[in-house]
């Protein structure tokens, strides 16, 4: 299969359509118009925090949602591993317009002038008519996308397992620019200004220019182990999570690293220790997650123990990795369950699901389990927050709007 992207609009799509009516649109305030938020990845919402207290609606999508839910324009947007995508009223769950693309969607949608565009395990990146559903156009990459797409201003950026990040045109889908091939990508990447981190599963963490895609660092940063998890940037700092190296015994991992925006440095905590661990937790831990950063703390769920099947709820310092807060047990007084849910944030409250099939509640100020919400199933979905509503794909086909 070639490596060479090639991007097509649809002979079928109106010139005004493409062309003409698609300036930049804003995000209203309270969407969350791509993975985690923002092109940052900072998984933080405006507005109330959800209460937990019951579903509002659910809605059968006909397949498992392990993609996460994009809410733009009062609309939900989602795909599913039976390789449909959906448009379903925010408010009712009512159906908008579905449309099968055939293999299964698992990258996490964005919106991006007036178009939703997502990956699909064919190797092609999708861009959707947000009204009608209609496809405007797709871009081929050499191999499947998992990664969920980033929009930012007129571009999407979007990594592949091919080992090369795209950026395309929003408009038609042509690649303005591709980086040279390296390990596969399955995360989504980070931006800030005319700079964009992205992160792949040999461990390599790059900055390049949003401008053209040239290095914006001397060389990449090696973490300790893959990275399958968004960077995410906050401030001057970019805050990586990494994956344990698989061995029969594996080595310590430096499981959160903390890097210089403007260099790639590391900023603290050196190779194979965590800087807020005690000695004693200082065996192999894994985070397969999207770290939070809230005021001046990183929130984050270890993988822990045994096969990493054990889970700790903490939060370090973000300018110096020191231990702040370490929660062992959810609002049931249970161990956490394995989660590769990134947490969503809102009023001071940290949201994300587990294999134990529950939605937890962590309230950041006082460093405590809230509340565990039964789901009926597991996820490997992340929560969007939008107007004190979150939205949560499940593996039983179920997408969850919980006030």
């Amino acid at each position: 299969m070639t490596s060479r992207a090639a991007a097509r609009a649809p002979t079928s799509l109106p010139l005004l359509t493409a062309f003409g009516i698609l300036g930049l649109v804003l995000p209203a305030r309270a969407d969350w118009p791509m993975f985690r938020h923002d092109p940052a990845r900072s998984g933080r919402a405006e507005g109330p925090a959800p209460s937990l207290s019951g579903v509002e609606w659910s809605a059968d999508l006909g397949g498992p949602v392990d993609s996460s839910p994009a809410v733009a324009q009062s609309l939900v947007l989602v795909g599913t591993a039976a390789g449909t995508f959906h448009a379903l009223d925010a408010a009712t769950g009512a159906p908008k317009w579905s449309v099968s693309v055939g293999p299964a969607v698992v990258s996490s949608p964005c919106v991006a002038q007036a178009r939703v565009v997502f990956g699909c395990v064919d190797g092609y990146v999708y861009a959707l008519d947000m009204a009608t559903g209609r496809e405007a156009w797709r871009a081929r990459t050499g191999r499947s996308v998992v990664a969920p797409p980033l929009a930012i201003g007129d571009r999407v950026i979007v990594g592949s397992t091919d080992g090369c990040l795209y950026a395309l045109s929003a408009v038609d889908g042509a690649v303005v620019w591709r980086t040279d091939r390296g390990g596969e990508i399955h995360a989504g990447a980070a931006a800030a200004s005319d700079l964009v981190v992205y992160a792949d599963w040999d461990g390599r963490v790059h900055g390049v220019r949003l401008s053209d895609g040239t290095p914006a660092w001397s060389q990449p940063y090696g973490a300790d182990g893959p990275i399958v998890a968004a960077p995410v940037i906050e401030g001057a700092y970019v805050v990586c999570s990494v994956l344990a190296p698989t061995a029969i015994q594996p080595p310590p991992a430096l499981s959160i690293n903390c890097l210089a925006l403007a260099t790639g440095q590391r900023v603290w905590g050196t190779s194979g220790r965590n800087p807020w661990a005690t000695d004693r937790e200082q065996g192999s831990m894994s985070v397969s997650t999207c770290p939070t950063v809230v005021g001046e703390a990183i929130w984050f769920v270890t993988g822990e123990g045994y096969g990493n099947w054990g889970a700790v709820v903490r939060s370090a310092a973000l300018a110096t990795g020191a231990r702040i807060a370490a929660i062992p047990n959810n609002a049931l007084r249970q161990g956490w369950g394995v989660t590769d849910s990134s947490a969503a944030f809102a009023a001071g409250q940290l949201y994300f699901a587990d294999y134990a099939a529950l939605l937890n509640q962590v309230d950041t100020a006082t460093a405590r389990a809230v509340r565990a919400l039964p789901l009926g199933a597991k996820t490997c979905s992340s929560p969007a927050i939008s107007d004190g509503r979150l939205y949560l794909g499940l593996t039983n086909g179920k997408l969850l709007c919980i006030r």
